[in-house]
C-alpha cells in the first residue's frame, strides 16, 4: 500500500475519531452505566407503601379481583413467587395511558390483598435517574428533543464507521508486526498507540455491531417510512394499530398459580 494513501487514511482516522470519539465518550460510558439500571433504580427510588403479598394459594383471588378493578392489566401481567425491592408486588403490570405515544414509558402498577380481603393497588413510581442516564446513552449526551438529537446521533455513528474503517486500512500494513506491540518506555506517546492498536484491533467485531445497530435505531423512523412506502403500500401505521387492538384469543383454564408453581419444582427437581 503506498505511503501517501495510509498517511490520507491515518488522517481521516484521527479526525474522524477525534469528532466522533468526543460524543461516544459519553454514550458510551451512560450506556455501561444503564447495564446496572436496575439497581440503579433500586438504590434511587422511594420504599412502595404496599401491603405484605398473599399467600401463594391465594393468587387467583388477588388476579381475580385486581381484574375486576383494572380490567385493562389482563393484556399482559406478571406474577412474582417472591416479592423484592425490585418486584415489590405479588402481580404487576405496565398500564398506559389512553391517547399516550407508543415512546413513552408506561407506568407500572402492582396490586396485592388488604387485610381485609380487599384488593390495594398503587403505582410504583421510580425516580428518573436511570432514564435520565438512558436518555444520555441514546441521544450522545445531546441536549435536544429526541426528533432532533437521533438523526444527529446517526451522522456520528456514520462517522465512528468511517473511524473503524479507516484505522483498520491504516495498521494493515504493519499488522503482522505490531500485532502485540505494545513498547513500554519514556516514549509514552508511542506506548498510547501501541495500546491504542492492539485493542482497537481485538475490539473491532465488538464496534461494529455497536456501530451498525446504533445506526438502525437512529434512522428507525426514515427505515420505517421506506418499509411504509415500498412495502406496505402507506398503510403501515394502520397495521401497528391492528396489532395493538386485535381480538384476544380465547384462554383456555388457567392452572392455579400454587399448582403451576409445585409443577415447576417437581420437574426441577426430576
Amino acid at each position: 500500500m503506498r505511503t501517501d494513501v495510509v498517511r490520507m487514511y491515518k488522517d481521516v482516522h484521527t479526525w474522524v475519531g477525534i469528532i466522533s470519539g468526543l460524543a461516544l465518550f459519553i454514550a458510551f460510558y451512560a450506556g455501561a452505566i444503564t447495564m446496572f439500571e436496575t439497581q440503579v433504580q433500586r438504590w434511587a427510588s422511594p420504599p412502595v407503601a404496599l401491603s405484605p403479598a398473599p399467600a401463594i394459594e391465594r393468587t387467583q383471588e388477588l388476579i381475580d379481583k385486581t381484574l375486576a378493578a383494572r380490567p385493562q392489566a389482563e393484556r399482559q401481567f406478571q406474577i412474582t413467587i417472591s416479592p423484592n425491592a425490585e418486584a415489590p408486588a405479588r402481580m404487576m403490570w405496565l398500564e398506559r395511558a389512553p391517547g399516550a405515544s407508543r415512546r413513552d414509558p408506561a407506568p407500572m402498577f402492582g396490586s396485592t390483598l388488604a387485610a381485609d380481603g380487599s384488593v390495594e393497588i398503587v403505582q410504583i413510581v421510580g425516580t428518573e435517574v436511570a432514564q435520565i442516564v438512558d436518555v444520555l446513552h441514546q441521544q450522545v449526551g445531546l441536549p435536544l428533543d429526541h426528533e432532533i438529537a437521533m438523526p444527529i446521533m446517526g451522522i456520528i455513528c456514520l462517522l465512528y464507521g468511517i473511524a473503524l474503517v479507516s484505522g483498520t486500512i491504516v495498521l494493515l500494513p504493519s499488522l503482522v508486526k505490531d500485532l502485540f506491540a505494545v513498547r513500554v518506555g519514556k516514549n509514552l506517546k508511542r506506548m498510547w498507540l501501541d495500546t491504542h492498536n492492539v485493542l482497537g484491533l481485538f475490539s473491532l467485531p465488538f464496534h461494529i455491531v455497536i456501530c451498525l445497530t446504533a445506526v438502525v435505531f437512529a434512522f428507525h423512523d426514515q427505515f420505517y417510512d421506506v418499509q411504509n412506502k415500498i412495502a406496505y403500500g402507506g398503510n403501515l401505521a394502520a397495521k401497528w394499530e391492528e396489532g395493538e387492538h386485535h381480538d384476544p384469543a380465547p384462554r383456555g383454564p388457567v392452572i392455579p398459580a400454587d399448582e403451576l408453581l409445585r409443577s415447576v419444582q417437581a420437574q426441577a427437581m426430576a
